[in-house]
Formats: C-alpha cells, sequence, structure tokens
C-alpha cells in the first residue's frame, strides 16, 4: 500500500467563507452520534471536499461526468485534513466566541462563533447584524449527514437563491444535529431527531427575535426534527414564531403525520404555507422506511405493528389541508415530483423544478415564466457543481472522511 500523501502535497488552499452560508450546530465535533455541549451559530469553511476522499469512485473513471466532479471537489485523505486542521489551529488559536469571550471554544476552520444558549437567556442584541431582518432558508438534513454533506447541500441552495432576482440576499443557515454515521443507527438517530428539536426550537425562536423571514426546508428524518420543534414551540406558547414556509422534501415520517389525530396534526404548526414533497421512485423510502420505523417501535414498545408508509413516498393523506394555527392560518399542498426525483438525496429534490418553483415564489412572489427562466440556467450549473455525485446520501458511508478534521478537538 502506498504511502498517505502529506499536507504539503495536497493542495487544499485556503478556507473559503460566504456570508450567505450559516450553520448552527449542536453535533460534537469528533462524532455524528453525540450531542455537543453548546450550541453554535458560525459560518462554515465552504471548502468542497469530496467525504469519500481518495477512495471516490469518480476518481476510477468510471463514471459519467467524472471529470465535472473531479474539477469541483477535494479528495483529500483524512491524514491531510487532520494535519491541515492542526496547522490552522496552532497559528490562529482557538475559536473566538462573540457573545461570551471567556468560553474557550475549538472549530477547526471557524475563527469566530457565537453561543445559542437557552431560550430563556436569548438576547438577540448579542448575535450578528448580518442575520438581522433578512429571508433565511433554513435546511434541516436527515440521516447520516456529516459537515461536508451539510456545507455541500447548503451551497446548492445557496446557488439557487443568488440566481433568483428577488431573493440574492437571503441566507442559507443549516441546523446541523447528531444523525449518526451506520445505516444499523437508524433507531438511535429518530431518537435524536426527537432530541434535537428542542435546539432547533431555540433557533427559530432567535430568528424570530431578528426580525428574519424563515423559510424552512427539512429533509427526510430532518422533517421529523422540524415539525417537532414546532410542537414543542406550541407547547410552550412562543406565539412570536410563525414560518413564511416550511418545505418537506422527502419525508422520513408517516404519510398520516399532518393528520389531525396524526402525530404532527397541521393545526399545531405554525407556519403559513407547507408544501410536501414526495417522490414514487425514491427508493430508500420504499425499501427501509417501515422496516427501520418497525424496529423503532420493537425497542421502543416491544410490540410490532404493521407500519404506514412514508410521507415522502406516497404523499399527505390530503393533499390539501387548511387549518388555524395559533392565531394564524396554515395551508398545506402536496407536490408529486416522481418524474423528476429518483433518488432520496437532498440535492434531488433541490433540483427538482417543481421544489424551485415554489421556494421562489416563496422568496420572490415571481411569475411561474421567470422562475422557469432561472431554473434552466440553475440546472446547468448545479448538474455540473453538486448532483454529480446524487447517490451521496445511499452509499459508502462507512468512509472515514465523514469526520473531517475532528479528532483535533481539544479540550474546552
Amino acid at each position: 500500500m502506498g504511502q498517505q500523501p502529506s499536507c504539503e502535497e495536497v493542495a487544499l488552499g485556503d478556507p473559503i467563507f460566504d456570508e450567505g452560508i450559516w450553520v448552527a450546530s449542536c453535533l460534537k465535533l469528533d462524532t455524528m452520534s453525540k450531542f455537543a455541549s453548546e450550541f453554535a451559530l458560525y459560518q462554515p469553511d465552504c471548502r468542497k471536499f469530496c467525504d469519500k476522499g481518495p477512495n471516490c469512485k469518480y476518481l476510477k473513471g468510471s463514471k459519467r461526468d467524472a471529470t465535472a466532479h473531479i474539477k469541483q471537489f477535494l479528495h483529500v485523505p483524512l491524514n491531510v485534513l487532520h494535519a491541515a486542521s492542526r496547522a490552522d489551529m496552532e497559528q490562529r488559536g482557538r475559536t473566538e466566541v462573540a457573545n461570551t469571550p471567556d468560553l474557550k471554544m475549538l472549530l477547526p476552520f471557524v475563527p469566530k462563533c457565537w453561543l445559542i444558549p437557552t431560550r430563556e437567556a436569548l438576547h438577540a442584541s448579542e448575535f450578528p447584524d448580518a442575520l438581522r431582518g433578512r429571508d433565511v432558508v433554513v435546511f434541516v438534513h436527515g440521516f447520516r449527514f456529516n459537515l461536508m454533506r451539510v456545507v455541500r447541500t447548503s451551497y446548492a441552495l445557496r446557488q439557487l437563491t443568488k440566481d433568483l432576482p428577488c431573493a440574492q440576499s437571503a441566507l442559507i443557515l443549516s441546523f446541523v444535529w447528531p444523525s449518526h454515521r451506520q445505516r444499523k443507527s437508524y433507531s438511535k438517530a429518530r431518537g435524536h431527531a426527537c432530541d434535537s428539536a428542542q435546539y432547533f426550537a431555540t433557533l427559530l425562536l432567535l430568528l424570530s427575535q431578528l426580525g428574519c423571514s424563515v423559510h424552512v426546508v427539512a429533509h427526510s428524518l430532518g422533517c421529523r426534527v422540524a415539525m417537532a420543534a414546532l410542537l414543542e414551540l406550541e407547547e410552550a406558547r412562543e406565539t412570536c414564531v410563525q414560518l413564511k414556509y416550511m418545505a418537506l422534501l422527502g419525508g422520513a415520517v408517516a404519510r398520516e403525520a399532518l393528520e389531525p389525530e396524526g402525530e404532527f396534526p397541521l393545526r399545531r404548526l405554525s407556519a403559513a404555507q407547507i408544501d410536501v414533497f414526495y417522490s414514487q421512485k425514491d427508493s430508500v423510502l420504499l425499501k427501509y422506511f417501515r422496516l427501520g420505523e418497525g424496529v423503532d417501535a420493537f425497542f421502543s414498545t416491544g410490540r410490532t405493528s404493521a407500519m404506514s408508509e412514508a410521507l415522502g413516498l406516497r404523499g399527505p393523506v390530503n393533499a390539501t389541508m387548511e387549518a388555524t394555527a395559533g392565531t394564524a392560518g396554515t395551508s398545506l399542498t402536496a407536490f408529486e415530483v416522481t418524474e423528476e426525483v429518483h433518488a432520496h438525496s437532498a440535492e434531488c429534490y433541490i433540483l427538482a423544478p417543481t421544489f424551485a418553483k415554489r421556494l421562489a415564489r416563496q422568496l420572490c412572489h415571481c411569475e411561474d415564466e421567470e422562475v422557469l427562466g432561472v431554473r434552466r440556467t440553475l440546472t446547468s450549473d448545479l448538474m455540473t457543481e453538486t448532483s454529480t455525485e446524487l447517490d451521496l446520501g445511499d452509499s459508502d458511508d462507512e468512509h472515514p472522511h465523514r469526520q473531517r478534521a475532528q479528532s483535533s478537538q481539544g479540550p474546552g
């Protein structure tokens, strides 16, 4: 076996930051399965690393679009990322916590962050002015996402909003939670999705205090995180939080979940418009959703029962509904995107023309003709930059690069 290249032998370049891409993370950096002791808001390094590193199938030249993928992504060995992380921290020192100067945090390639405290201790004045009064698209990832995947999906959403005439100033803020790495850990990840709701609810409350217009885009198991957070806010009587829009992409929840007697009744979800996007060609939900839910039910109750099909596979029981959430109305619309979405990955849904059109309408109130014109250009760009690896979520997840430069975390 050949020796791995050194940090000097691989041109990583300097960290890249995009003023329109932010992260709010409750994930502990040295794992994909544990909560961090602090909930941090920051701008992530946006270099486009391929999370399969040197083992990426595109490097073998056997896949179509391999050249485009190789040009767009850095294929870096794990030891090189670790070395670069250590060098960065030796040169820069610990990450500055802007609103808690005495706290010492260590976030590789992140010079500055903000601590998000409990809901009772939130003070919007302590957070960056760059977030105030903005349109914010909040992405909530699903099962088996690490930070590299989050950044890559954030970039896709960022390109989508930048190409819309009225949404170029919109921010992409991704919520990162411990979604686990192993396929067999679905039940544990599902539990963490419920536990993560309290963090996401706090983030939504903060954005409300900052005067942001919030549009949530949740994928797969992230749909459970997003809707559980809205239930938690409703139970806490936090009536100031009202989402402008929520898109549920390939939702890994039961298709009855939004019914009056379901797990997430529509009347309790404080969002002006909720769109459900589902594809009957989503093979992951078709093959594994009911199995995963059945295993979870067995470990939770010791019993097995007939499991419903997934919201993201068959759509809701009622394709259109309206309900009153708090003092405002909530509308539900379902969109079958079977002919546009042939896999479970978040990028597949983001690239779907129907989703792009709906998000554009929420952000810009564009006419269909305007959106379709933008979408033709956008598809060309993103098919080159992002979707050359549309199977990213459902294979090769055992690759060690999913823990990007994280073992260098120090005390504090």
